[in-house]
Parts: C-alpha cells; structure tokens; sequence
C-alpha cells in the first residue's frame, strides 16, 4: 500500500495502522485482502486511542466475511492490541480436547450472525468470559460456571475503554448476560415460564434469538436443526402469549362485587351466570369490552332477563 504519511484520513490514527484497518475492510467486502502488510506489536499502537479504532472495527465486523477479516486482524497484530481479552480466546487450548476452540467458535458465530453492529460486537465478546472461568470436575468435564456473568463485566470495561455509546454498550452487555438463556428452552416449559422469559427479555428479544441461533455451531446437523425448531417454538410461544396477554380481559375487575351491592346477588353459580352472560355479550361484540361497572349495571336494568336465575 502507498505510504500517504505519517497520518491517515482516520482521525489521528497512524498510516501503517490504517493500512491494515484498510486492508482488513477490503478483504470483509469481499474484496482481496492484502499480501503485504506490516506486523504490528503493542508499541505501533502505544498512544493510539482504542476508541478512534471502534468505527473500522464496527465497519469490518459488518462486512460479508468478518471471520476472514478477524483472523487478517489478529495475524497483524491489531485485534490483539486492541482486543486482548478476543485474542485470549485463541491460545485458550484444551491439550485433551475436552471443549471446542473457542476461537473458532467465535469467528464462527460473527460470521453466522446477522450484520447488525450490535449482534456483531455481541456474538464477538459473548465467550471472553470462558477464559477466566474454566474448570475441569473430578470426572475430568470440562465447565465455565458464569461464563455470561464474568464476560458481561469484561464488556463493560472495553466499552470504556472504546467509549461505546451508552445504549449500545448496554445492549451488548445484555446479550452477552443472557446469551445461554433461550438456549435453556424445552417443550415442557409452561406458558408461566414462557411469558417470565419474554417479559425478562423484553424489547431484546429478536437480538436474543439471532444470537442464540448463531451460536449452534455444531457440526451434526441433528443436533443443530433440533436446536433451531426449539429456538422457533420458544419465538413462537412468547409472541403468541404477548398477543394474548394484550388483549384486555372482557370485563372489568371488581365487576362482581359491584354486581352484588347493586343488585343483592349472592357469590356463588348465580353470580357466575350473571358474570358469563356478560362476557358472551362482549365477545359477541353486544356490549363494549372492559368498559366502566356502570356499563353493564345499565345493561342488566335494562334487561332484567339476564339476571334470571341467578340467586338473591
């Protein structure tokens, strides 16, 4: 590459620095990525600000081929001066094969996952917690107990360090949290933990989900696609619950109470006719639905039939 000075056009960041930011973008384009480029140590970045390298990083993490383009950047050097806690991951070995690389794992799932720079930067960080968590029990398996936990607190740190917007960064360390959440889902869940899991996840949820998608990674293709079906059950059960659940009730609360004071019912299966013919009314669009106690005291004295039957 042409050496354009000691400065290049990426806001203070020195040429032989951006060259290879260049280079790298080129290549996640779907371009060719560079032969020749310099081999940079920790003291071609000294003074260089990480945060004037988030925006190349975030744009060559959007790109067609972000796992080419991270190993580019790790081979150069650049990822591991600005990302160590990523970088870590790769020289994390397990001599006896007792857990996957969690490196190629992780280009793996940037790569899987949709182009959106939250999920991006999400699904690069999701495991950095593995590193400090790793524990063998004494039947020699393998476990990274809160993996989520001590990776959310790893974000948090580089997001200062590369001073990520507020909201942004708080949306990362969220998924990064939660990230094994949905993936805990089975059929037998009951609609009370569907609808606890969709109220936790709130507006996140989508990003959840394309995250946990892009996390199967494994290469039976059995395995995978049942990991997937659950995944669409789980999408499926929470929006079908918040539909659901968005739907006022028929009648109001404490309609049975003023139901009694009004007109001497008793609490019992008199009340309860009183009560259903009103609902069948409301559904059968007769009388509006969750209106004031009013509304249907009016009703009923003005069509004392309803009340028939019922005990007084």
């Amino acid at each position: 590459m042409a050496n354009r000075g000691n400065q290049s056009p990426l806001c203070g960041v020195p040429q032989h620095v951006a060259d290879v930011l260049e280079g790298a973008l080129e290549g996640a384009s779907g371009g060719v990525f560079p032969g020749t480029v310099p081999t940079l140590g920790g003291d071609d970045l000294a003074g260089v600000d990480p945060a004037l390298l988030r925006m190349p990083l975030e744009r060559i993490l959007l790109g067609a081929l972000p796992d080419l383009a991270l190993v580019f950047l790790h081979a150069t050097g650049v990822l591991g001066a600005v990302l160590p806690e990523v970088t870590a991951m790769i020289d994390f070995k397990d001599e006896h094969a007792r857990h996957k690389d969690l490196w190629t794992h992780t280009v793996k799932v940037v790569a899987q996952v949709e182009p959106r720079a939250v999920l991006r930067w999400a699904a690069l960080v999701h495991d950095v917690g593995k590193v400090k968590t790793r524990s063998v029990d004494g039947k020699g398996k393998v476990h990274f107990f809160g993996h989520e936990v001590a990776g959310a607190r790893m974000w948090k740190r580089i997001a200062v360090r590369m001073a990520f917007p507020g909201d942004q960064s708080a949306r990362i360390r969220f998924l990064v949290r939660n990230h094994l959440r949905a993936g805990q889902y089975e059929h037998d869940w009951t609609d009370s933990a569907v609808r606890r899991f969709g109220l936790g996840m709130g507006e996140t949820l989508d990003d959840l989900l394309a995250l946990s998608r892009a996390d199967i990674t494994t290469r039976f293709e059995s395995k995978k696609t049942r990991n997937l079906r659950l995944l669409d059950e789980l999408d499926d059960r929470v929006r079908a619950i918040r539909d659901r659940d968005s739907i006022p009730p028929a009648l109001p609360k404490g309609l049975g109470n003023a139901l009694m004071a009004r007109f001497g019912l008793k609490e019992g299966p008199g009340l309860g006719r009183v009560m259903g013919r009103l609902k069948d009314l409301v559904e059968r669009g007769g009388l509006p639905r969750n209106a004031s106690h009013g509304e249907y005291i009016r009703h009923l004295e003005d069509h004392p039939g309803d009340l028939g039957g019922c005990d007084s």
